[in-house]
């Protein structure tokens, strides 16, 4: 299983990663559609957040950061999961 995680940085950038290792993805799909600083978060989804932005998204390189990477087009195969989530500025 991989997963495309597409992690906004709002409003400011957007970025995507690519995560296969089992335990990093179930921390993802429990961050879906939660963002840091958003209101109504419960203390396990603000602990999951915390733990993909600090510990598991620094150690992957970003797929595509809107900041750095322009309009270029990505080719992704193998991709069984999309995860929607990030930071409120």
């Amino acid at each position: 299983m991989s997963v495309l995680l597409i992690y906004e940085e709002i409003p400011a950038s957007t970025k995507l990663y690519i995560i296969n290792d089992p335990i990093e993805i179930k921390v993802a799909l429990r961050c879906h559609g939660n963002y840091v600083n958003s209101s109504g978060l419960t203390e396990e989804q603000e602990a999951n957040l915390e733990y993909l932005t600090n510990d598991i998204l620094p150690k992957h390189n970003p797929l595509f950061d809107s900041e750095k990477s322009g309009d270029n087009i990505i080719e992704v195969q193998g991709i069984t999961t999309i995860v929607v989530t990030g930071f409120l500025l």
